[in-house]
């Protein structure tokens, strides 16, 4: 999902990637559950959609089980 939605255009993963947005690869100052990640990509994507409309990138949608695969791989790395 990373990769298909983009998000390495604007997003790195320690270092390597985009420099638009913060390091998906650092970890936050506390450990966030599953839920929390959710919580913070839904409220990340008002500010997400504008900044994509600003660099003319397409918004796409997540469909069936894309979020939840984002979120098991952010909490992975």
């Amino acid at each position: 999902m990373y990769v298909k939605q983009g998000c390495g255009s604007c997003h790195a993963i320690r270092g390597v990637g985009g420099t638009g947005g913060a390091d998906l690869g650092r970890p936050p100052a506390e450990h966030r559950t599953m839920s929390q990640y959710a919580g913070v990509l839904w409220n990340h994507a008002p500010a997400l959609r504008e900044a994509m409309q600003k660099r003319g990138i397409p918004w796409t949608p997540f469909e069936g089980p894309e979020m939840a695969d984002l979120i098991a791989y952010l909490v992975s790395i």
